[in-house]
């Protein structure tokens, strides 16, 4: 079940991204302070890799066993 939450976060991440190229927005809101709107892609694509790794490492340890 953890796993699943990482693939849906990486996938809720990857939306987000997407979705930055389709609004007419020049910055982003992260986490309060308002940022570039390349900084806030490039924090949410490194969101994106670190919970896809995360659910690769638990998708390889359970099918380990």
């Amino acid at each position: 079940m953890r796993k699943n939450l990482y693939l849906i976060l990486t996938i809720l991440s990857v939306m987000n991204v997407g979705y930055t190229f389709f609004s007419d927005a020049a910055s982003g809101d992260f986490f309060g302070f308002q940022v570039d709107i390349w900084v806030y892609r490039l924090v949410w694509i490194l969101f994106a890799a670190l919970f896809f790794k995360i659910y690769f490492n638990l998708r390889k340890t359970s099918t380990e066993k």
